[in-house]
């Protein structure tokens, strides 16, 4: 008999797959194998990273739900996985659908039409149902000059104070085509800079196409950077003298500099505080520490999603609105069938004014702690810090990441064993 404990995990709404790894001493002793599934083993690959272990049965107690043998990856070896890196939690929940589960397909594919190998929230939509299935978010937001709000994840209810989200239009998951996988992906109707609305273009050739002027997005809280395309992501931060280094992939800027950025999607106007636009880091240069800003919205690469969405709007973007992921109905006790109409809400959280004289406040009260900025805030002088070496620009992108897990990580929930 062992002792329930608690710990932390990240939150996933891109992946559908628990992992979970030794974090303290006697964490998974209570795990077992499955009695009929041979082999067990299995590798799952993600944007950043690999984790490959052993599928396993426990039971555990999430957000107030309690599900006996839940499967899940008992991770024996990882590959550039920061979370089990850096000892920064005790794995990672997939919040998506049963259809894009590695652990699901494995099982299914041994022992076609059973329940076993479902994901989490299926099981609990499926045997703790509550009032609605569906899951909700309100992400932190770091060096505000807020140190009481924390965020906040809920099951089927919504926290004090937002229950103005249930009147907003349901957003429908575009990506859902018969055959396919099925991420929380939504149409995007426009992206302002500066009032100028920017040209869309969809790099997308199957499953649902976007109409012209349109982008699909995928809302992934497993993105601490939002990944937009190439030409969005200039249209951001070179007219705010940002310098893109191509041998690591993000913009560097002035840490002051701020712009207005505005998404429009299913139709609410949402813009994007400008602490959510830079990061701010320490790195070295010529033997000096000096203080250096990233830029959240990163050029994307590669096809995300299968090719099924055109760009990926993490954290940054999503601590501006509090998101409610609806599965729909569920049909058979599995979740993600494109006939469940399952749909997202938004409810747009920043008022610009405001955030403006925010970020100005904030920033100031940062930047007072840290080494002078690098050079004079010159594109020259960042373009130094950018080609100096590899490993400083790695050092930077490690600050930022950090700063970020941790936040969602201590602010949203808990895993009970």
């Amino acid at each position: 008999m062992y002792m329930d404990l608690d710990v932390l995990v990240d939150l996933d709404t891109g992946s559908s797959d628990l992992y979970l790894y030794n974090y303290v001493d006697g964490l998974l002793d209570s795990a077992r194998t499955y009695p009929t599934l041979n082999p067990s083993n299995l590798t799952i690959n993600y944007g950043i990273g690999s984790v490959t272990g052993n599928v396993s049965l426990v039971d555990m107690t999430f957000a107030g739900f309690s599900v006996t043998n839940q499967s899940f990856l008992h991770v024996t070896q990882s590959d550039q996985t920061a979370i089990i890196d850096g000892k920064l939690a005790a794995g990672l929940l997939g919040l998506g659908f049963d259809t894009i589960s590695n652990i699901h397909d494995l099982v299914q594919s041994k022992f076609p039409g059973t329940t076993e190998g479902r994901t989490l929230l299926s099981n609990i939509f499926s045997s703790n149902p509550p009032t609605s299935r569906h899951i909700a978010f309100r992400l932190d937001r770091l060096y505000d000059n807020n140190d009481t709000d924390t965020g906040s994840f809920d099951i089927g209810t919504f926290e004090t104070g937002f229950e103005a989200v249930k009147n907003t239009p349901e957003i429908p998951i575009y990506s859902v085509l018969p055959g396919y996988k099925i991420y929380w992906s939504v149409l995007v109707d426009g992206i302002s800079i500066n009032g100028k609305n920017q040209t869309l273009k969809s790099a997308i050739t199957n499953g649902n196409i976007p109409p012209d002027g349109k982008l699909a997005a995928s809302l992934d809280t497993g993105y601490s950077y939002p990944q937009v395309t190439r030409e969005i992501a200039a249209a951001i931060y070179e007219p705010m003298d940002g310098v893109f280094d191509d041998a690591i992939g993000y913009y560097l800027v002035p840490c002051k500099a701020q712009t207005n950025l505005t998404f429009y999607i299913g139709g609410h106007t949402i813009p994007i505080h400008p602490l959510d636009l830079s990061s701010v880091g320490v790195a070295s240069l010529d033997g000096q520490n000096v203080t250096v800003c990233r830029g959240y919205f990163q050029p994307i690469s590669g096809k995300p999603a299968g090719g099924l969405v055109d760009i990926i709007l993490g954290d940054a973007f999503l601590r501006n609105t509090y998101t409610v992921y609806n599965f729909g109905n569920l049909t058979d006790g599995t979740s993600g069938l494109s006939s469940q109409n399952p749909y997202i809400k938004l409810l747009p959280l920043t008022d610009p004014n405001a955030a403006s004289a925010e970020f100005q406040a904030a920033r100031k009260t940062q930047l007072a702690t840290l080494p002078p900025e690098v050079g004079d805030d010159s594109p020259d002088s960042r373009s130094a810090l950018s080609n100096k070496s590899e490993r400083t620009a790695k050092e930077v992108t490690r600050i930022g990441s950090m700063s970020l897990a941790v936040s969602i990580l201590c602010g949203i929930t808990s895993f009970i064993f």
